[in-house]
């Protein structure tokens, strides 16, 4: 699958915003853990983007266990 490089390069730069986000001191409590929450998911997306297709069928995580079969991805 080919991936647009613009799109990489947008996410690069989301993670790279988020990351600063995350060092402001008024960012605490339950806020800074839904951030760092987006982070991750944004994280996940890029892995998955530029990751070449896996063989074997990959481990469900999360809410994912619990979907029907055509709404996990």
């Amino acid at each position: 699958m080919s991936v647009d490089p613009e799109l990489i390069g947008r996410l690069a730069v989301v993670l790279a915003k988020m990351e600063r986000c995350l060092e402001h001191p008024d960012l605490a409590g339950i806020d800074r853990r839904a951030m760092q929450g987006a982070l991750g998911a944004v994280r996940h997306i890029q892995d998955r983007l530029i990751l070449p297709e896996e063989e074997e069928p990959r481990r469900l995580y999360g809410i994912e266990r619990s979907l029907p079969e055509g709404d996990r991805e």
